[in-house]
């Protein structure tokens, strides 16, 4: 299930949510700049090409080892994503991610 993130209006976003080995979908605000994710007891995967909610993560994805942060720039205008996918790589865990301007 999709985490609605495009109503928020302070930055930063902070949002806690329980992830699984299906990619959940982040639905970015519009002046999200920057994306971090991070789950402090599994490892994840992060991507957004080629992902679906609620499918298996894409070939195109990057791993995060648990405990640790990822940080990305969100491109502007035309280059702009939307969204990104959080994943469990095996079980469970509270994913934290967090939305810059």
């Amino acid at each position: 299930m999709a985490e609605d993130l495009t109503g928020a209006q302070t930055s930063p976003k902070f949002h806690n949510f329980t992830g699984n080995t299906n990619t959940t979908e982040i639905k970015l605000p519009s002046w999200a700049r920057f994306f971090s994710a991070q789950c402090v007891t599994k490892d994840i995967f992060v991507c957004n090409e080629g992902a679906t909610d609620g499918q298996a993560p894409p070939v195109h994805k990057s791993p995060v080892p648990k405990g640790q942060l990822i940080q990305l720039r969100i491109g502007q205008g035309m280059e702009q994503t939307m969204s990104m996918f959080v994943a469990c790589q095996d079980g469970t865990g509270e994913i934290a991610v967090i939305v810059e301007e």
